[in-house]
């Protein structure tokens, strides 16, 4: 599967439909939707494998100079 890019959504442009019809061709729009569906579908899918997978600060940051062994004067 190509994933969509923001470009490919920015950029999308569907043909006229026939003489008589108004609006877009329905059927690219529905390609289109259908893609960006599965992309955002797969997406989705990978950020919840990752979601809490980063590893934890090993200490908290100092905040103060004191903290990371300077004295104040």
């Amino acid at each position: 599967m190509r994933y969509l890019t923001p470009d490919d959504v920015h950029n999308v442009a569907f043909a006229k439909p026939s003489i008589g019809r108004r609006g877009y061709n329905e059927d690219q729009v529905d390609s289109f939707i259908d893609d960006v569906e599965a992309t955002l579908r797969d997406l989705y899918a990978r950020l919840a494998r990752y979601e809490g997978t980063a590893p934890a600060p090993q200490a908290p940051l100092p905040e103060r100079p004191e903290d990371r062994g300077f004295r104040s004067f």
